[in-house]
């Protein structure tokens, strides 16, 4: 069978899709990892939604992001000499990113951990993340 290098590519990432889906759950909360997975787990009568959420405001960061690391003075580590400011730009472009990843994923799990026990286990939650990084997320519940 012949396939697309980018469908490939989204074939080869399943595995990985799966274990970051498995670690966004908490103590209190399991999601399911796929579509299908949703549909055995609960009665295929319930009403299904998609849900998108972005947000709002962090495109202005963007648009001034480069004024803002100006802002803060680049240094090597040990405070010595001036660090080039293309390697500044992109280490804070860097943090700033992680930071940003690493907050929305936790207010994702956050929310998980509200629920209580489900039909299907305790704490299972019927919800699909399809999209789950910077400030975005889609899923369907």
């Amino acid at each position: 069978m012949r396939a697309s290098a980018l469908a490939l590519a989204k074939h080869r990432a399943i595995a990985r899709w799966s274990q970051r889906v498995k670690s966004l759950g908490s103590d209190k909360a399991r999601i399911v990892e796929c579509f299908a997975d949703l549909e055995t787990r609960f009665d295929k009568a319930r009403k299904w939604a998609v849900i998108h959420a972005d947000g709002n405001g962090l495109g202005g960061i963007f648009q001034s992001f480069a004024e803002k690391v100006d802002a803060v003075k680049p240094t090597r580590p040990g405070g010595a000499e001036r660090v080039p400011p293309n390697v500044h730009y992109a280490r804070m472009l860097c943090e700033f990113s992680i930071a940003i990843e690493a907050a929305t994923q936790a207010a994702f799990s956050d929310a998980l951990s509200v629920f209580g026990t489900e039909e299907d286990g305790p704490g299972f939650v019927p919800v699909v993340p399809i999209i789950l990084g910077g400030d975005d997320l889609t899923a369907i519940v």
